[in-house]
């Protein structure tokens, strides 16, 4: 007669109940509110380049915004704009009406928050573990996700006194391995593609949290893809005022720091550190970008105002406007 041992017992009713239980939310983004879990280990930050390579995450904090009156219902109309796989929100409301909104948005969805800065209009916040695909309850507990997100809003006053634009974009990584000496398997963070999914999905949260029906994007018009790759520029089919929001927002998904946005002039002035493997970032580098409308498209000459050229930040560009 054989004997069942603990461990042998253990992982046999584990293997009952795994599939009684290891159903997900239907949600594509799951995240633990750090109030009321111990913190998670995040995957480097893309700031501060060590000689390795590797890179580290400043912690996230909470910025203490007034919560009264932060979740009550948006006294504003609002429209889902659609332009391709991007979209934002057009608000008949100034930007500091939507600041305390945003930031208690994000403290309930569990995030905290590493960039607050009003003046300018940018809040980002920290790595999240996203558990969409793990059981729910208990036993999902026992597992780790091997991917993390993060997220970028944008609040710029609109063309109409009184109005805003908001835009929000997305980063991610995955958790990767391979087989090292022996039996020792080595993890690294990979960069995950821009999710246009966990955009619309995180957006129409937003409404829901402003007390705001959810909506179905009114189509802009189609995105305004490369058309050609140049020495220094590419060139977008679509008129300049389009291109800008499109190349905005890549900038955004790449995790530009703005020096300048100037909207008239078509000139973007960012510091930017482009992927590379294994979730590492090249050493920041300053670019001037510059947007000049032609015959109904537009050139996108970037210009490299310190460091090692311009073609990095056309590469990854033209990754995200393709």
């Amino acid at each position: 007669m054989s004997v069942m041992t603990p461990v042998l017992r253990a992982a046999t009713v584990l293997a009952v109940l795994l599939p009684l239980v290891a159903c997900s939310t239907g949600q594509k983004a799951v995240y633990l509110d750090t109030r009321s879990s111990p913190p998670l280990e995040v995957p480097p930050e893309m700031t501060q380049p060590r000689g390795d390579g590797a890179l580290t995450l400043p912690e996230g904090v909470r910025v203490g915004a007034t919560r009264a009156g932060a979740g009550e219902s948006l006294q504003a109309n609002v429209r889902l704009q659609r332009d391709g796989a991007l979209r934002w929100l057009e608000i008949d409301a100034p930007p500091e009406a939507l600041w305390p909104r945003l930031v208690a948005f994000w403290e309930n969805e569990g995030f905290d928050i590493v960039v607050h800065e009003p003046e300018i209009g940018v809040l980002e916040t920290d790595w999240r573990e996203n558990r969409a695909g793990l059981p729910r309850g208990l036993l999902g507990r026992m597992y780790s996700a091997d991917i993390r997100d993060k997220y970028r809003v944008r609040v710029e006053a609109g063309r109409t006194q009184g109005t805003s634009e908001l835009t929000l974009t997305h980063r991610g990584l995955r958790e990767e391995g391979f087989e090292g000496v022996g039996t020792q398997v080595t993890t690294f963070w990979q960069w995950r593609p821009s999710d246009p999914e966990l955009e619309a999905e995180m957006l129409q949260r937003l409404l829901r949290f402003l007390g705001l029906p959810e909506q179905s994007a009114a189509r802009y018009g189609e995105t305004g893809t490369v058309a050609a790759s140049e020495a220094q520029a590419l060139r977008l089919a679509a008129p300049r005022e389009r291109a800008w929001r499109q190349v905005g927002l890549a900038l955004d998904r790449l995790g530009a720091e703005f020096q300048r946005r100037d909207a008239q002039a078509g000139v973007y002035e960012v510091s930017v550190q482009t992927p590379r493997a294994r979730g590492a970032t090249a050493p920041a580098q300053r670019y001037h970008v510059e947007l000049q409308e032609q015959g109904g498209e537009t050139r996108v000459q970037v210009r490299a105002l310190d460091g090692e050229g311009t073609q990095p930040l056309l590469d990854a560009l033209a990754e995200r406007l393709g």
